[in-house]
């Protein structure tokens, strides 16, 4: 029943043999949270504390806890896996089953069935532990603690090709060790036409990362990392370039954050992932923002190349310098700038390891940052 009891008889001297078996909804309780805590037990920073959350940690079912565990566990949740390719649901275990060794239950030949043979009386208390593959912080039972809220801003930047980036950033600083976003678009009134996940500050975010389901206009995303990342609003998590094909756009209610998604909440983790935190989405107009503010460069160290980005509040002529902690003048370029946001490729292969300072200039305005070069 819907408790988990379960009972059923059978005649005087029988032999039986009983299986749990529950296979559907592959998602249910599983969260980005999971793929931090399997990613920290993993590099050994903090441990999963008993057998049956390794059990749940072995995605594809190998026997070994890896990274391509967490990449099947991540593509199951944003989308691009239906479910697991080698593993069910759920795994049962008999309750009173003791571990040789409860630190790699992996090792064993665990039951997942119990024989009863010339049954001649009754057995009660046959109980079972149920393991939710993929949920290895008890997401499945519905009892998680909200830490707080934390907002992300979405700035709009008005290219001159008629197009919109979207630019997704921290509102203010925070220490962020992953989340899972579910965004939906009004198709009737924007196109999307790329996502781009190349000028992302986030370590390690890649393709895999996100998956947009075309026919209903949803973008899952998702990001993960061993421990908390210090952000701040200069940093970006990732941008969309989008067409508006009405006049009438509401960013609002064409492009909004779904907090109940389709097929999980949208939320975000702190305290090395151990802390549950509400997303809140808030709309800035790239115009707006300031008059006038210079980014920091990204990626930041770097090797090769770097972006500089600069907002400036109107087209104008703009010169970019990177001096040497000396003073001197290593690199200068002048370049048209327009409304917005503006970014300048800056290619290094002729400068030697150090530090750096870049400095934009216009008539009315200057700003100046310090960057690392790293070979």
């Amino acid at each position: 029943n819907m408790d988990g009891e379960y009972g059923f008889s059978l005649p005087w001297g029988s032999t039986a043999t009983v299986t749990p078996e529950k296979d559907n909804n592959h998602l249910d309780g599983v969260t980005t949270q999971s793929a931090i805590r399997i990613q920290r037990h993993i590099l050994f920073i903090d441990t999963l504390d008993s057998p049956y959350k390794i059990i749940a940690a072995d995605i594809n079912d190998d026997g070994v806890l890896s990274t391509s565990d967490l990449v099947e566990l991540i593509s199951v949740i944003v989308g691009i896996l239906p479910e697991f390719l080698n593993n069910t649901s759920y795994r049962f275990i008999p309750e009173d089953y003791v571990f040789t060794n409860p630190l790699n239950p992996l090792l064993e030949n665990w039951p997942e069935y119990k024989t009863y043979i010339n049954i001649t009386q009754d057995s009660l208390n046959e109980d079972w532990i149920a393991i939710k593959i993929g949920d290895v912080t008890g997401s499945t039972s519905g009892l998680r603690y909200v830490s707080g809220e934390v907002e992300f801003f979405a700035e709009v930047n008005r290219n001159e090709d008629g197009t919109m980036d979207i630019i997704f950033r921290p509102d203010g600083s925070l220490y962020l060790s992953g989340y899972q976003l579910e965004l939906e678009l009004d198709q009737s009134k924007l196109e999307l036409i790329a996502i781009d996940a190349g000028q992302s500050s986030l370590p390690a975010f890649h393709n895999i990362h996100y998956h947009y389901v075309e026919e209903v206009g949803l973008l899952r995303t998702n990001w993960w990392h061993f421990e908390d990342v210090p952000l701040n609003e200069e940093d970006e998590l990732f941008r969309l370039r989008l067409r508006a094909t009405s006049d009438d756009v509401n960013w609002l209610s064409d492009l909004k954050l779904r907090l109940k998604g389709s097929l999980w909440d949208s939320e975000a983790y702190a305290g090395n992932g151990s802390q549950l935190l509400r997303p809140k989405l808030v709309w800035k107009d790239a115009t707006q923002i300031a008059d006038y503010k210079l980014y920091q460069n990204r990626p930041n160290p770097f090797t090769g190349e770097t972006v500089i980005p600069f907002l400036l509040p109107e087209s104008m002529e703009v010169i970019l310098e990177v001096t040497d902690t000396d003073g001197r003048v290593v690199r200068r370029i002048v370049k048209s700038g327009r409304q917005g946001i503006n970014e300048v490729l800056l290619q290094t292969s002729e400068l030697s390891d150090g530090v750096y300072f870049y400095r934009v200039v216009t008539d009315e305005w200057s700003a100046t940052k310090k960057m690392i070069l790293m070979r």
